[in-house]
């Protein structure tokens, strides 16, 4: 089918600490030059908000969400950080962990990613009643995105991200709203059922009604399939089942991000 690979992409952790203790981290980090620091009074974001320069990537840390009670002894913080980018010998990094992460905490949600060989105009999804966007700049290079946030999809061309000219690399970010404790990660396998069917479609079946094949062609090209009649539903439905579909299981899901706990464990645990 043409997959290359899979991977945890950006997570976001969290977890609550005494305002007294977060404080010590603000003073050590107040003047290192990676840390860009932000302030917000909007009721959606967190008031504290820091910025670390990774390189090529970045950090991001937030502290007291601005719907919590001011009065509280503790507050939340969050890391937010994408693990395949980060180095996890980076001081920095191994003290935000071993700091706020030692303990329990929570695995809000994170990004997880499959790599095709494959032109991203080979694939077909079936957008039923989902919110859609796409990007199309010609050709391949295009990003789509399927669904809100919490079950979203987004399909991209990696290759042309990366500038390799004349390869074929299609990326899949399934974003997963996990809300998992950290001691029950061993035990979370996430309901896949909310997110659409992506299909490849690399040899068309033959199909000799031509309304059919009309029909067929406009669905591949984003015809939603949920506005045909029910006959043609049917049929188009029988026709999509000849297609090698993407098959992705809770239990990858479920190693993959045991394996990504277990690694920040070891940081704890050797800190």
């Amino acid at each position: 089918m043409g997959i290359k690979g899979m991977s945890i992409d950006m997570v976001r952790l969290k977890t609550k600490v005494y305002v007294d203790y977060f404080e010590l981290f603000h003073h050590h980090y107040s003047y290192e030059p990676r840390f860009h620091a932000y302030y917000s009074r909007n009721i959606k974001d967190y008031r504290y908000n820091y910025i670390i320069d990774c390189g090529s990537t970045s950090m991001y840390v937030g502290f007291f969400h601005n719907s919590e009670n001011v009065r509280d002894l503790k507050h939340f913080v969050v890391f937010e950080f994408n693990p395949n980018k980060v180095d996890f010998g980076d001081p920095v990094f191994r003290d935000i962990i071993f700091r706020f992460f030692s303990g329990e905490y929570e695995i809000v949600s994170f990004d997880f990613a499959v790599d095709l060989d494959i032109d991203i105009n080979n694939l077909y999804f079936d957008r039923k009643l989902r919110h859609v966007k796409i990007f199309d700049y010609g050709g391949s290079n295009k990003t789509i995105y399927i669904g809100e946030r919490g079950s979203r999809v987004k399909i991209y061309n990696k290759a042309i991200e990366q500038g390799l000219e004349g390869q074929n690399w299609t990326r899949i970010e399934y974003t997963i709203r996990s809300e998992v404790k950290s001691k029950y990660v061993q035990s979370f396998y996430p309901d896949l059922s909310s997110f659409p069917d992506i299909y490849v479609v690399e040899q068309l079946p033959i199909i000799d009604d031509l309304t059919l094949r009309a029909v067929m062609y406009a669905v591949l090209n984003g015809y939603p399939v949920s506005d045909l009649s029910r006959s043609y539903k049917l049929k188009i439905k029988n026709l999509m089942s000849s297609l090698s579909k993407i098959e992705i299981k809770s239990e990858d899901i479920n190693r993959y991000l045991s394996e990504l706990i277990c690694s920040f464990s070891s940081i704890v645990s050797h800190f």
